[in-house]
Protein backbone atom coordinates (compact mmCIF):
# COMPACT_ATOMS: atom_id res chain seq x y z
CA UNK A 1 0.00 0.00 0.00
CA UNK A 2 2.88 2.36 0.86
CA UNK A 3 4.44 1.78 -2.56
CA UNK A 4 1.17 2.55 -4.35
CA UNK A 5 0.81 5.78 -2.38
CA UNK A 6 4.42 6.73 -3.25
CA UNK A 7 3.78 6.06 -6.95
CA UNK A 8 0.63 8.17 -6.92
CA UNK A 9 2.37 10.99 -5.04
CA UNK A 10 5.26 10.95 -7.52
CA UNK A 11 2.89 10.92 -10.47
CA UNK A 12 1.00 13.89 -9.06
CA UNK A 13 4.26 15.76 -8.48
CA UNK A 14 5.16 15.22 -12.15
CA UNK A 15 1.83 16.51 -13.33
CA UNK A 16 1.47 19.39 -10.89
CA UNK A 17 4.80 21.15 -11.14
CA UNK A 18 3.06 24.40 -10.37
CA UNK A 19 4.89 26.07 -7.54
CA UNK A 20 7.80 28.48 -8.00
CA UNK A 21 8.75 27.40 -11.51
CA UNK A 22 11.96 28.54 -13.13
CA UNK A 23 13.34 27.47 -16.46
CA UNK A 24 17.02 26.60 -16.58
CA UNK A 25 19.20 28.07 -19.36
CA UNK A 26 19.22 26.01 -22.56
CA UNK A 27 18.15 22.87 -20.75
CA UNK A 28 14.41 23.57 -20.63
CA UNK A 29 14.15 22.16 -17.11
CA UNK A 30 11.46 23.30 -14.73
CA UNK A 31 12.88 23.86 -11.27
CA UNK A 32 11.15 24.60 -8.00
CA UNK A 33 11.92 24.41 -4.31
CA UNK A 34 9.47 22.38 -2.25
CA UNK A 35 9.17 24.23 1.07
CA UNK A 36 7.43 21.30 2.75
CA UNK A 37 10.20 18.77 2.07
CA UNK A 38 13.16 21.18 1.74
CA UNK A 39 14.00 19.68 -1.64
CA UNK A 40 14.94 21.21 -4.96
CA UNK A 41 13.09 19.53 -7.83
CA UNK A 42 14.10 19.66 -11.49
CA UNK A 43 11.79 18.19 -14.12
CA UNK A 44 12.31 17.76 -17.86
CA UNK A 45 9.52 18.57 -20.29
CA UNK A 46 7.43 15.72 -21.65
CA UNK A 47 9.21 14.34 -24.74
CA UNK A 48 7.97 11.22 -26.49
CA UNK A 49 5.88 10.37 -23.42
CA UNK A 50 8.92 10.51 -21.11
CA UNK A 51 9.69 12.78 -18.14
CA UNK A 52 12.80 12.63 -15.97
CA UNK A 53 12.99 14.22 -12.53
CA UNK A 54 15.83 15.01 -10.13
CA UNK A 55 15.19 15.62 -6.44
CA UNK A 56 18.00 17.09 -4.35
CA UNK A 57 17.55 17.56 -0.61
CA UNK A 58 19.40 19.99 1.64
CA UNK A 59 21.97 17.31 2.52
CA UNK A 60 22.78 16.96 -1.22
CA UNK A 61 21.20 13.49 -1.44
CA UNK A 62 20.00 13.02 -5.00
CA UNK A 63 17.21 10.83 -6.37
CA UNK A 64 16.14 10.39 -9.98
CA UNK A 65 12.66 9.35 -11.03
CA UNK A 66 11.32 8.47 -14.46
CA UNK A 67 7.85 8.48 -15.93
CA UNK A 68 7.05 6.72 -19.21
CA UNK A 69 3.69 6.77 -20.96
CA UNK A 70 2.51 4.32 -23.60
CA UNK A 71 -0.85 4.13 -25.34
CA UNK A 72 -2.79 1.05 -26.36
CA UNK A 73 -6.05 0.36 -28.12
CA UNK A 74 -6.63 -2.56 -25.76
CA UNK A 75 -6.78 -2.83 -21.98
CA UNK A 76 -3.76 -4.52 -20.40
CA UNK A 77 -2.94 -5.91 -16.97
CA UNK A 78 0.34 -6.15 -15.14
CA UNK A 79 3.14 -3.83 -14.15
CA UNK A 80 6.69 -2.99 -15.09
CA UNK A 81 8.78 -0.88 -17.39
CA UNK A 82 11.69 -1.82 -19.66
CA UNK A 83 13.82 0.62 -21.65
CA UNK A 84 16.42 -0.14 -24.34
CA UNK A 85 19.22 2.19 -25.39
CA UNK A 86 21.12 2.36 -28.67
CA UNK A 87 24.37 1.14 -27.03
CA UNK A 88 22.65 -1.99 -25.68
CA UNK A 89 22.11 -0.72 -22.12
CA UNK A 90 18.82 -1.85 -20.63
CA UNK A 91 16.76 -0.57 -17.70
CA UNK A 92 14.14 -2.82 -16.19
CA UNK A 93 11.83 -2.32 -13.23
CA UNK A 94 9.30 -5.17 -13.16
CA UNK A 95 7.75 -3.72 -10.00
CA UNK A 96 6.91 -0.30 -11.52
CA UNK A 97 3.19 0.23 -11.00
CA UNK A 98 1.09 1.38 -13.94
CA UNK A 99 -1.51 4.09 -13.76
CA UNK A 100 -4.25 3.56 -16.34
CA UNK A 101 -6.44 6.20 -17.94
CA UNK A 102 -9.17 5.59 -20.48
CA UNK A 103 -9.00 8.20 -23.24
CA UNK A 104 -11.90 9.86 -25.04
CA UNK A 105 -11.31 7.81 -28.20
CA UNK A 106 -11.68 4.55 -26.25
CA UNK A 107 -7.95 3.79 -26.13
CA UNK A 108 -5.89 3.57 -22.94
CA UNK A 109 -2.91 5.47 -21.60
CA UNK A 110 -0.55 3.65 -19.24
CA UNK A 111 2.02 5.54 -17.17
CA UNK A 112 4.85 3.82 -15.29
CA UNK A 113 6.70 5.72 -12.55
CA UNK A 114 10.01 4.27 -11.40
CA UNK A 115 13.19 5.10 -9.51
CA UNK A 116 16.34 5.61 -11.61
CA UNK A 117 19.74 4.61 -10.21
CA UNK A 118 22.90 6.66 -10.82
CA UNK A 119 24.06 4.08 -13.37
CA UNK A 120 20.70 4.19 -15.13
CA UNK A 121 20.59 8.00 -15.36
CA UNK A 122 24.00 7.77 -17.02
CA UNK A 123 22.50 5.39 -19.60
CA UNK A 124 19.97 8.11 -20.45
CA UNK A 125 22.79 10.69 -20.75
CA UNK A 126 25.29 8.58 -22.71
CA UNK A 127 23.14 6.76 -25.25
CA UNK A 128 20.04 7.42 -27.26
CA UNK A 129 16.86 5.79 -25.94
CA UNK A 130 15.31 3.59 -28.64
CA UNK A 131 12.17 2.33 -26.93
CA UNK A 132 10.88 -0.24 -24.53
CA UNK A 133 7.76 -1.58 -22.89
CA UNK A 134 5.28 -0.22 -20.37
CA UNK A 135 3.53 -3.27 -19.02
CA UNK A 136 3.03 -5.25 -22.23
CA UNK A 137 2.69 -2.19 -24.49
CA UNK A 138 5.66 -1.67 -26.81
CA UNK A 139 6.83 1.92 -27.00
CA UNK A 140 9.08 3.32 -29.74
CA UNK A 141 10.99 6.53 -29.16
CA UNK A 142 11.64 8.94 -32.03
CA UNK A 143 13.28 11.76 -30.04
CA UNK A 144 16.05 9.81 -28.30
CA UNK A 145 18.62 12.56 -28.91
CA UNK A 146 16.43 15.12 -27.15
CA UNK A 147 15.91 12.80 -24.17
CA UNK A 148 19.69 12.26 -24.02
CA UNK A 149 20.29 16.05 -23.90
CA UNK A 150 17.67 16.49 -21.17
CA UNK A 151 19.28 13.75 -19.05
CA UNK A 152 22.67 15.46 -19.36
CA UNK A 153 21.15 18.75 -18.24
CA UNK A 154 19.45 17.03 -15.32
CA UNK A 155 22.69 15.44 -14.13
CA UNK A 156 24.59 18.74 -14.42
CA UNK A 157 21.95 20.64 -12.45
Amino acid sequence: MKKIMLVLALLLSFIAVAQKKTTTNNCRLDGYFNDKTNEMNYTTPLVDGIILKKIKNIKDNISYIGMVEAKSTTKITGNGVQLLFENGDFISDPEAKLVEQKLDDGSFSYVAVFMISDADINSFALSKLKGGKVGTVIKLVSQGDEIKKMARCLIDK
